[in-house]
């Protein structure tokens, strides 16, 4: 794909990426459908050359329920997940990898995810405290993010590799693809339990190692409000892996999106 088609497809993806959320021919486009509008109203425009582009690039494929209706493919969603992830020369200029003694390359373990573990409710009042079951869901999505985006020919197993004091220690292979498709679908479901805009926080923060303050300009936030945000994803994915009961973690969610 030339760098529009592929801008166009991020673009798209980001909301393609929502459970029940698809493409619908319309007069001269396709318009895009999501369930949180109960899919009354198209969110988006996407052109038909486009769709034909993606279709035939195998990011898109026909949903079989209705003619010319269009949903993101496993391929697609890996497309854009890889898409948002920094390139190696980016993240080593950033001082965010190293590389161990048999050659594999690993992310800097001192996270965001990782520094806020750290300094988590000290000396500051009000402020906002994570619990550990918060902090143990960020690090398993980490995983299943990593272990998604390892090259096929040689895939560490990150499903193994156990975090201490911030920093990934270990490194063992798996078979690939399997473990690899496996962690996709691990990812898949946790983002879309999650939810549309938080699942941008859990990627940006616990996947891409972004730290909150340039994620909050990224994101156009007001000051000190990622923490905060942070916290309601992350309590939303210990509810999903099951590290928090359902009610207490939907009422936790609640009172954190008031005070927000």
């Amino acid at each position: 794909m030339n760098p529009g088609e592929r801008q166009e497809f991020m673009r798209i993806a980001r909301r393609l990426i929502e459970a029940g959320a698809y493409l619908k021919r319309e007069q001269k486009c396709f318009g895009l459908m999501v369930k949180r509008n109960r899919w009354t109203k198209a969110v988006m425009k996407c052109s038909e050359q486009y769709v034909e582009k993606f279709v035939s690039e195998d990011l898109l494929h026909p949903d079989t329920s209705e003619d010319e209706k269009y949903v993101i493919s496993d391929p697609g969603r890996s497309f854009y997940l890889r898409g948002k992830t920094p390139s190696h020369a980016f993240l080593a200029q950033h001082h965010q990898l190293e590389t161990q003694d048999d050659g594999v390359i690993l992310k800097n373990a001192q996270t965001p995810l990782a520094c806020l573990k750290s300094r988590n409710g000290r000396n500051q009042k009000g402020a906002v405290v994570f619990e550990d079951v918060e902090f143990t869901a960020g690090e398993r999505l980490c995983r299943d993010f990593e272990l998604s985006q390892s090259n096929k020919s040689i895939t560490l197993d990150l499903s193994r590799v156990s975090v201490q004091d911030g920093r990934r220690a270990g490194h063992e292979y798996s078979d690939a693809p399997g473990a690899v498709l496996d962690a996709r679908k691990r990812l898949r479901k946790a983002v879309e339990a999650v939810g549309q805009d938080l699942d941008e926080v859990l990627i940006t923060t616990c996947c891409l190692n972004v730290g909150l303050v340039e994620m909050e300009k990224k994101l156009g936030w007001p000051n000190r409000s990622g923490k905060l945000v942070l916290k309601i994803a992350l309590r939303r994915l210990a509810q999903h892996y099951g590290y928090l009961p359902a009610t207490r973690a939907s009422a936790s969610a609640r009172i954190l999106e008031t005070i927000a």
